[in-house]
């Protein structure tokens, strides 16, 4: 690896990236995992947490297979949900992923 002077990166949990030995992490920022519905979604209203359980029949859009995001998405379903997820569509594109939907955060 040659010289870094500074890496920002994403991390989600039970899925860490390497961390390779001579650089020091440090945790800048944490965010709430929200989840992302059409408008016309019938649990699309304003301010109340979603239960992933009840997401079991939707289509999931998440990022490509072998990344950190598609991990977690998964195993959020499995987890909170007791499903494996209809992952339907799949990009890296952070605006096609959330196309502009209103978000909510997911009950646990």
């Amino acid at each position: 690896m040659g010289a870094v002077d500074l890496v920002i990166g994403d991390e989600y949990d039970g899925h860490p990236r390497p961390r390779p030995a001579g650089l020091r992490f440090v945790l800048l920022h944490e965010e709430p995992l929200k989840v992302v519905l059409p408008a016309t979604h019938p649990l699309a209203g304003p301010g109340e947490p979603v239960a992933v359980a009840l997401l079991r029949s939707d289509v999931w859009a998440t990022s490509a297979e072998g990344t950190g995001h598609h991990a977690m998405v998964v195993g959020i379903c499995r987890s909170l949900g007791g499903y494996q997820s209809d992952l339907l569509h799949r990009s890296n594109d952070a605006t096609f992923n959330s196309n502009s939907s209103p978000s909510r955060e997911p009950s646990r």
